[in-house]
């Protein structure tokens, strides 16, 4: 009896070493597109980052549609007139640019102006190339 134990021990040592060995490619391949993600300043692609976007945006978008509530009444910071260029962009647009602009940089440590300018330049440029599809409309339709 004891010989018919001995192959089912080794298959199931075998077992157990595949699995982790499975197990820590797993892990290997996860860092591996962490660390990719960082060097290419993609973090909001990772599983954690789309969580968080997904998470983040009404919060967000609530917080533009106060504060353009609040210029528009008088109640204006001191910078709120910039704001005023932005009333016609949907806020849910603005705040996805955001939170993707400031996860793709979240591991590493930029200063707030950084972080602004970054912010400004993702909706700038959606502005802009909102702007060059409205006013070349038969050109976009004709490429696609």
């Amino acid at each position: 009896m004891e010989e018919l134990n001995e192959p089912c021990e080794a298959l199931m040592e075998e077992q157990l070493t595949l699995e982790r060995e499975m197990s820590h490619y797993g892990v290997k391949r996860f860092n591996d597109k962490l660390e990719e993600a960082k060097r290419m300043e993609r973090e909001s692609s990772t599983p954690a980052g789309i969580s968080l976007l997904k998470g983040a945006i009404e919060p967000i978008a609530k917080g533009i549609d106060n504060e353009m509530k609040k210029i528009k009444s008088g109640q204006a910071w001191i910078h709120g007139r910039l704001f005023l260029g932005l009333e016609k962009h949907d806020s849910k647009v603005m705040a996805y640019l955001t939170i993707k602009a400031l996860l793709d940089s979240i591991s590493r440590s930029e200063p707030l102006n950084t972080m602004a300018i970054k912010v400004g330049r993702a909706i700038e440029d959606d502005l802009m190339l909102a702007s060059f599809v409205k006013q070349n409309r038969p050109l976009i339709d004709k490429v696609k």
